[in-house]
């Protein structure tokens, strides 16, 4: 929209520059000089009014309709940010109200940020007592899903709207217009503590997650962590650098 006012702004300033040079160069159509007479005067007005008038009138129509467009996008815009905002306000709840147990009888429990601590400890233990010693021959993926597949089944319903709810976020942020998708992805990524990341990592490359691969690789959700703090440093190789930069 902004774009469509400078072409009006410029359409306008040339305008304005015909009239001031037919104004100028008027007394060379009526004899190479400026004319005394009255009339020649008032025909070059008539004449002016008569092309310039409608342009004039136009063009004041056109402005009109962009800035009620201009104010609708404004709106729009405004709207889409503070859904957005509150979306990540309830993201942070959800986030909040993660409990998963960690003794036998499940009467104790880890909640917020510190349940998704425990739980990428389970994941990592399931991923190498539970698949790699038991099924070597299988390549990092197949791994790396049949570990998630095993997470989630014994505490999916505990956490798996949480990557829901966050995917559902993103995915507003890149279907939206007129906003800086960069900057309230960005936000939302600072809200993800490193082991809600590393979760995220292995959870886009969970059968049941992948959808949301490319949109953590789009908008460089995995940047808050590096090769050390994965299972193993070439799992890495599994993104585009895009999702870490």
């Amino acid at each position: 929209m902004k774009t469509n006012m400078k072409y009006y702004y410029w359409a306008s300033g040339i305008l304005i520059f015909l009239c001031l040079v037919l104004t100028v160069l008027y007394p060379i159509f009526v004899g190479f000089g400026v004319s005394d007479k009255s009339s020649e005067w008032s025909n070059f007005g008539q004449y002016l009014g008569g092309v310039i008038g409608p342009l004039l009138g136009l063009l004041a129509f056109v402005g009109v309709l962009l800035s009620i467009a201009n104010q609708n996008s404004e709106n729009y815009k405004a709207e889409t940010e503070n859904r957005i905002i509150k979306h990540i306000e309830f993201h942070h709840n959800i986030c909040n109200n993660v409990k998963i147990p960690y003794d036998i009888k499940e009467t104790k429990f880890k909640e917020g940020r510190q349940a998704f601590e425990f739980l990428y400890e389970k994941y990592l233990k399931t991923y190498l007592k539970e698949v790699e010693q038991q099924n070597p021959h299988l390549d990092e993926e197949q791994k790396i899903d049949n570990a998630f597949s095993k997470l989630y089944k014994k505490e999916g319903k505990k956490f798996g709207f949480y990557f829901r709810n966050l995917y559902y976020l993103i995915k507003y942020i890149d279907d939206s217009k007129e906003i800086d998708k960069n900057h309230y992805s960005k936000l939302v990524r600072a809200q993800l503590s490193t082991p809600e990341i590393q979760l995220l990592m292995y959870n886009c490359l969970f059968k049941k997650g992948k959808g949301f691969k490319p949109l953590v690789t789009k908008y460089g959700l995995l940047n808050g962590i590096d090769e050390t703090e994965m299972i193993k440093p070439t799992h890495k190789q599994l993104y585009d650098n895009k999702a870490f930069e």
